[in-house]
């Protein structure tokens, strides 16, 4: 355990005797760190720790779980413990209080009925709507202090945090920057909403017949169309496998079961967000492909589908 870690864990926990402490999964961002922590009882929390200039990430994801708890707008796991200043900024919270989405499915699968929850639980996400797009800066139990910022500058900022230097795919980050520019009015002129930024199935549990969600760092009042998008192409859509279509009409199925409807003008932006998020994959594959065993072959399925997302703009 190093210094930083066993100094936020005696400002945390002062009264524990901590057991063990884990790494957990792998971190693709730098701005964070998390661990599971194994306390002397048997309880198991889990501590994210801003390292490298995350500070806002926790203040935000503090802000957002505070409010989501207090408004029961989705489930979220319980936050024990919070601190914005030294020894931090740190977040301290609860074991999720369900099964992890990530081990419902059957690789590289996510099964309708699991993707048709996450739809219900994005809808609920999205119906807290803002009069204008903008990054989360703080909050409490009361509201989200949101500071406006136009959509596309912020999904902007997201392509270049993407951005793998060097990588094998970097110049998909160029062609993504290219398709936004070309498409700034599109995206700027879209509904305001909570978005969750980063719905992963390794972020979101089953608990009541619902899913819930954490790792809320990434939020932000955008475009919901993104977020479907993203969440398809992110969770849903198998890398190079069969057809998960049935899955992906599950997704929204949930979705309008909440919302009614997919956002409004979702099919006339969603050939735009398809190129983007394609990065999720592409931007990533020195961390999931390079060693696969049939990584040459991923590797080519990976170049030919952004240029087919790209030419169905």
């Amino acid at each position: 355990m190093d210094e930083t870690v066993a100094a936020v864990l005696a400002d945390a926990v002062p009264d524990r005797t901590v057991t063990t402490t884990e790494r957990v999964g792998t971190s693709w961002n730098a701005g964070t760190r998390t661990l599971a922590v194994t306390l002397d009882d048997g309880e198991r929390v889990y501590l994210k720790i801003a390292v490298g200039g995350g500070t806002e990430r926790v203040v935000r994801e503090r802000a957002v779980m505070a409010y989501l708890d207090a408004t029961a707008v989705v489930p979220v796991p319980p936050v024990l413990a919070a601190v914005t200043d030294e020894p931090g900024p740190y977040l301290v919270t609860a074991s999720a209080p369900g099964e992890l989405v990530s081990e419902r499915r059957s690789w590289p699968y996510v099964e309708p009925d699991t993707a048709r929850r996450l739809g219900r639980a994005l809808a609920r996400v999205h119906t807290v709507d803002r009069p204008r797009h903008g990054r989360i800066v703080g909050g409490s139990t009361d509201g989200l202090t949101v500071e406006p910022t136009a959509w596309s500058d912020q999904l902007a900022d997201e392509i270049e945090s993407m951005r793998n230097d060097g990588g094998r795919f970097e110049h998909h980050a160029d062609r993504a920057a290219a398709v936004l520019a070309d498409h700034r009015e599109l995206v700027d002129d879209t509904p305001a909403t909570l978005i969750h930024g980063d719905p992963h199935v390794s972020n979101a549990y089953v608990t009541d017949g619902e899913v819930g969600l954490f790792d809320w760092e990434a939020a932000a009042v955008a475009d919901p169309a993104w977020e479907l998008v993203r969440t398809a192409t992110q969770t849903i859509e198998p890398l190079h496998h069969d057809d998960n279509g049935a899955a992906i009409d599950a997704l929204h199925t949930g979705y309008r079961e909440i919302a009614g409807s997919l956002p409004a003008g979702f099919e006339s932006r969603r050939p735009v967000y398809r190129a983007i998020a394609h990065l999720l994959v592409s931007q990533f594959f020195d961390l999931w492909g390079a060693d696969h065993d049939r990584a040459d072959a991923i590797a080519e399925w990976t170049e030919a589908e952004m240029q087919r997302r790209l030419d169905a703009v």
